[in-house]
């Protein structure tokens, strides 16, 4: 048997998403696949590799109420131009410098030390799709000066 019932009365209401603007952010989660990878890869020859980030909305009155939502952070790949390589690097740099994360530091980091611990401001945007509905989407992160 099976008794949700316990259930009931919890609020059931649907998330929502942030109307365009700036806000504080948090890291949920680097994503991971199945077998606990963060790096995962895509393409023909999975030759392109790439990491997913979920953040939460933090400082906004019904922050509870709104969809958490997706940051893809592609790397350089084998077949990249100088100019292609540069702009995933200096992405991945920007991310780091904003969250606090020393993506290049010359040590492999631990995902797990920063999932729900580290914050940054970033201008959302929405979008909608087919497949998810609304979603607030990262424009651009803020470094603080």
């Amino acid at each position: 048997m099976l008794d949700l019932s316990v259930y009931k009365d919890e609020d059931m209401g649907e998330l929502g998403v942030a109307d365009e603007g700036e806000y504080d952010i948090r890291l949920v989660k680097f994503m991971a696949d199945k077998q606990g990878e963060v790096l995962r890869y895509y393409g023909e020859d999975d030759e392109n590799p790439y990491f997913n980030l979920l953040f939460e909305i933090i400082d906004h009155p019904d922050a509870d109420n709104f969809k958490d939502f997706s940051y893809f952070v592609n790397l350089p790949a084998p077949g990249d131009t100088p100019k292609e390589r540069k702009v995933k690097l200096n992405r991945v740099n920007t991310l780091g410098a904003a969250l606090g994360i020393e993506f290049f530091g010359g040590e492999p980091i631990d995902p797990l030390d920063y999932n729900g611990n580290v914050t940054c401001s970033a201008v959302l945007v929405k979008t909608t799709s087919e497949q998810y509905g609304d979603q607030n989407e990262i424009k651009q992160i803020l470094i603080e000066r």
